[in-house]
């Protein structure tokens, strides 16, 4: 059924590239590379990172042994490949390679995309393929990252880690005198186990993206262990995978009003059955509120924010208890301002994870904050230097199955040289 699924969902796009001409008297199609690199310098402080099998909760943490880290490393490599066919038609393939990921070179986002603007003013969108819903307002730079810091949001981390979909979005735009209207709908799969990272790890502030064949380390709780009620989990997750068949769904408004503010709000749920197992993949029934707010009143400072809770369930019932029950909820608080080719940003972040269920056995309560400060200055053309002081400060109770203080506190300074050619 999985491969149904797929050929499903990318016939469509093998098909309209297929019948398209090669040649037209606009020269198209037009084909483009841009290459994308991310050199990095780090140091951390506070607890070994939950990328390393830890319960940190940044993307570089301390050794094995709880002493300060510095690395230089190859944070990414992208390359990111656009074909367009037509004024209306084009696709995008963003292919990457970083440390942390499965694979050395993998996919992070495939699609085909329809954009024209109709003569009564209607703005049309679609997109076709794998590829992030428009949740974040962090991450609008090029290969999904932000201009804004070297770290996201708790909030767009996880977007980045676990809701990628696959599968068709549509987008409607009115555009009036003063104001600017806008609808969402998606229809997903190969999403099930969203939600998966939130429950065991809980919030993480990283700029790591899924890959479509990646996944991701769960820390060492005891629950998913040998001898854990949940033990045919595997120690990761698949973020991308099918488990249930079912097609998930999400819906949006945007309200623009220009030169004051823009509002938006997004609800996505998949469908997920949470009894559905593949090898040792759950499916997750997840669902959340995003809502997004930006103020536009400074012609060079810029503020905005965004709001996300939601719910996540996994399992049959265990002492009459469904196996596990999760609120979760975020909100951050950005504030930027260019000074010529330099900017400075200031970021809150507050999170927190309720565990509803069995928590005498496996307690994933979870409550925590974060600052960030961030410079950066665009040196030569197409280069730009980042440097990032990020403070976490967090209490999780499952670190005490190890014998760890559940409150940790971390903090990790990073310096990026981003090259775009």
């Amino acid at each position: 059924m999985i491969k149904v699924w797929k050929n499903f969902l990318y016939a469509p796009i093998l098909l309209m590239v297929s019948t398209l001409p090669s040649q037209s008297q606009d020269n198209f199609p037009e084909f483009s590379v841009t290459a994308f690199v991310d050199a990095r310098i780090s140091h951390s402080r506070g607890e070994l990172g939950w990328l390393d099998g830890g319960y940190g909760k940044t993307r570089y943490g301390t050794d094995a042994n709880g002493n300060e880290k510095t690395r230089l490393n190859l944070a990414e490599a992208s390359l990111l490949f656009e074909t367009k066919f037509n004024w209306e038609l084009s696709s995008f393939v963003h292919v990457k390679f970083d440390p942390e990921q499965k694979n050395d070179i993998d996919v992070v986002e495939v699609y085909l995309s329809y954009n024209k603007l109709m003569d009564s003013g209607y703005r049309t969108k679609a997109r076709l393929g794998t590829f992030y819903p428009h949740i974040s307002l962090e991450n609008t730079d090029i290969a999904w990252t932000s201009p804004y810091s070297i770290t996201s949001s708790a909030i767009n981390s996880w977007i980045g880690e676990e809701i990628k979909t696959t599968g068709l979005e549509l987008f409607l735009e009115k555009e009036l005198e003063q104001h600017a209207i806008s609808v969402t709908v998606g229809l997903f799969g190969f999403n099930d186990p969203a939600g998966t990272l939130l429950a065991f790890r809980g919030w993480a502030l990283q700029d790591s993206k899924t890959t479509i064949f990646g996944q991701f380390p769960l820390p060492p709780v005891h629950s998913i262990g040998p001898n854990g009620k949940l033990a045919v989990q595997d120690p990761y997750v698949v973020p991308h995978l099918e488990v249930d068949n079912k097609i998930g769904y999400y819906g949006g408004l945007s309200w623009e009003y220009f030169g004051y503010f823009s509002l938006n709000g997004l609800y996505y749920n998949n469908r997920g059955d949470r009894e559905a197992v593949i090898g040792g993949q759950y499916g997750w029934e997840t669902e959340f509120l995003n809502i997004g707010l930006s103020v536009d009143l400074f012609e060079d400072i810029e503020i905005f924010g965004q709001f996300l809770n939601g719910n996540t369930k996994m399992g049959g019932l265990v002492h009459g208890e469904i196996a596990i029950d999760t609120d979760y909820d975020s909100f951050y608080i950005l504030a930027s301002k260019t000074f010529d080719k330099h900017r400075i940003s200031i970021r809150f972040d507050d999170f927190s994870v309720s565990d509803n269920t069995l928590v005498y056995y496996d307690n994933n309560n979870e409550t925590g904050h974060s600052w960030m400060v961030a410079y950066s200055v665009d040196l030569f053309d197409q280069q730009r230097l980042m440097l990032e002081f990020l403070h976490v400060n967090s209490d999780r109770a499952n670190r005490a199955e190890h014998g760890f203080a559940t409150q940790s506190k971390e903090n990790l300074i990073q310096a990026s040289y981003r090259i775009t050619f």
